[in-house]
Parts: C-alpha cells; structure tokens; sequence
C-alpha cells in the first residue's frame, strides 16, 4: 500500500502525482459519473426461504437512478409502511408514499428508556394474541439500518 507523501520532505512532483487520481475522481462524478456503477433500487421477494423474486419494477422503486440508500417509515401513520429513497444523481430525494388500501388494524408504541438509553436502543417488543395459530410478532429497537441512513 503506498502512503501519502510527507509534505515537509516531498517534493512538489510527488504531492501532484499522490493528488492527481483524487482530482480525477472528483471530476468524474461531478460529470455524472457513478462511484461504481448505476446502482438501481432494487426489492426482493423471500419466495418461502427457498429464493428471492426481483419484484423491482412491480413495487414501482426500479428507477434507473445512482441509488444510495433507503430508509422505511410509516411516514403519514396510517399503519404502512412508506419509503424514502435517496440517489447520488438527481432526483437526490424521491419519496414513495404506500397507498395500497389495506384495513388491516395496526399498533404504534413509542418507546422511552427510563433507566437505559433514552431512545429505548436495544429494547425488544413482542405481541401476543390468543389464537395458537397466530405467531407471536416481535421487533426490536435499533440505532440504525442501513448505508447512510436509518430507518424508523
């Protein structure tokens, strides 16, 4: 690995020569380039365990953007979830917001640590319900989930 040349004791030729691929990258993307690619959004469907299904286009979030990250939230409390998505390329921010209808019952806990962190990191709710055939539904709280982002 090639180490960054001490400037007290490098000549100017060697601190040109160190920066130049710095510059160069910087040029590119500020040309449009992609750091490694398009990286579309992309949204997979666990088929039962056995495979994931690229439902991309279908869910509608297969843009040809430089994508970067995404962050889930139920962003107008209606019990869905809706999703953020933020690109490197313009539109920097594109928010899809889920419509899909559904009257389907939902809870929404906020959680506060009293003795621990305040934002309850770590802590783990579970749902029970009286049918045997219902499975038990459990979430835990985290501090973060995902590259440059966090979600609710």
């Amino acid at each position: 690995m090639s180490h960054s040349p001490d400037n007290s004791s490098a000549n100017k030729g060697e601190v040109d020569a160190y920066g130049a691929p710095f510059k160069e990258l910087a040029r590119m993307l500020r040309s449009g380039r992609s750091l490694s690619g398009r990286e579309r959004n992309c949204c997979f469907l666990n088929m039962n365990g056995a495979q994931f299904a690229d439902v991309s286009d279908v869910a509608g979030i297969g843009f040809a953007d430089d994508a970067r990250c995404v962050a889930l939230t139920d962003w107008d409390f209606d019990g869905d979830v809706d999703v953020w998505l933020l690109n490197r390329t313009r539109p920097r921010i594109r928010f899809m917001r889920n419509n899909v209808g559904s009257k389907q019952n939902f809870i929404a806990l906020h959680l506060e640590g009293a003795e621990s962190h305040r934002d309850a990191i770590g802590a783990r709710v579970e749902l029970h319900v009286d049918d045997p055939e219902k499975p038990v539904w459990s979430k835990s709280v985290t501090a973060g989930s995902g590259f440059a982002t966090q979600s609710q």
